[in-house]
C-alpha cells in the first residue's frame, strides 16, 4: 500500500509543477523546426534563420493548394533537408541515406503546428494515470494558449485558412472529375486516406481509389485499391439491406400495433 501511495503522491506534484510552468507561459517542449532555443535565455525561442523561410513556403504551398505529397515532392526537388538530415548535420552525426526524402507526416505536423503564428500552446496531450505511459490528445479547451511568445513564422489568418483548407481536403484531379468518396475512404492496414486516382483517357470502370501512403512504390504501403464501380455497388446493397431491415421492422410494429387494437 505504502509502495502504492509514494509514486502516487509523486505524480500529483509533478503534475502540478507541470501545470504551474506551462501556465506561465513557458513551452514545455523542444523548439520545433522554424525554431531554436535562444542562446540568453532556454526558455524562448528565436527563428531559426537557416528554416523559418521552409515553414514559410509550406504554408504558402497548402494555401495554393498543395496537398502534403506534392509539397514533400517540391521540397525534395529543391534538394531541402529534412529536419533530421538537419539536426545530423549540424551535430556532425551521420546523415540518414535519404536526406531530402520528406515525408507526409512531417509536412502535416508542421501544417498543424500552432505555434508557428507566434504563440505558446502547451497540454496538447495528457495520460490517464502515472501508470500509463500513452499520451492522449487533448481537447482544444483544455488546452493553454499564449499569444506573441515568439516572432510568428505565419499570421493567423494564414493558419486558420491551412487548417480549414485540410478539413476533408478532396484532392484536385486533372480529368476536372470527383470521385464519390473521396475523402471518406482510409486504408485498412496503415488508416492513410485512399485518393481518387482517374485521368481523362480513363472509363468509368477504371476509377479508382489508392493507398495514399502507396506513392507509386515510393511510401510505406502496398498498392492497396478498389474501383470505384465495385464499391458504389457495395455501397448500395448495404443501403438496400439496412432498408430492408427498417421496412421489416416497421411492418412488424405496425402489425404488433393493430393486433394491440383488436384486443382493446
Amino acid at each position: 500500500m505504502f509502495n502504492e501511495w509514494y509514486p502516487r503522491d509523486t505524480s500529483k506534484k509533478v503534475r502540478v509543477s507541470l501545470r504551474q510552468r506551462g501556465t506561465s507561459g513557458k513551452h514545455m517542449g523542444k523548439p520545433p523546426y522554424g525554431y531554436r532555443c535562444d542562446p540568453e535565455d532556454k526558455d524562448h525561442w528565436i527563428l531559426d534563420e537557416e528554416v523559418a523561410p521552409v515553414v514559410k513556403l509550406i504554408f504558402d504551398l497548402c494555401i495554393d493548394g498543395k496537398g502534403p505529397e506534392q509539397i514533400a515532392r517540391i521540397l525534395e526537388e529543391k534538394q531541402i533537408l529534412t529536419a533530421k538530415a538537419l539536426y545530423a548535420k549540424r551535430k556532425k552525426k551521420p546523415m540518414p541515406e535519404r536526406p531530402y526524402h520528406w515525408g507526409n507526416q512531417s509536412i502535416v505536423g508542421i501544417l498543424e503546428r500552432q505555434e508557428y503564428t507566434g504563440c505558446t500552446c502547451n497540454f496538447k496531450t495528457y495520460s490517464k494515470s502515472y501508470k500509463l505511459k500513452k499520451r492522449i490528445p487533448n481537447e482544444p479547451e483544455n488546452m493553454f494558449y499564449l499569444p506573441d511568445t515568439q516572432e510568428a513564422i505565419v499570421s493567423q489568418a494564414q493558419f486558420d485558412r491551412v487548417q480549414e483548407l485540410r478539413k476533408n481536403k478532396r484532392r484536385p484531379v486533372k480529368a476536372e472529375r470527383q470521385g464519390l468518396f473521396s475523402g471518406l475512404l482510409f486504408c485498412a492496414d496503415c488508416g492513410g486516406k485512399l485518393h481518387f486516382a482517374t485521368s481523362k483517357s480513363f472509363e468509368g470502370k477504371q476509377d479508382h481509389y489508392v493507398c495514399n501512403n502507396y506513392k507509386s512504390n515510393r511510401g510505406t504501403c502496398t498498392a492497396h485499391y478498389i474501383r470505384e464501380d465495385v464499391l458504389r455497388e457495395i455501397v448500395l446493397e448495404r443501403i438496400r439491406t439496412v432498408n430492408e431491415y427498417i421496412r421489416n421492422d416497421v411492418d412488424g410494429f405496425q402489425e404488433e400495433w393493430l393486433q394491440c387494437r383488436r384486443i382493446d
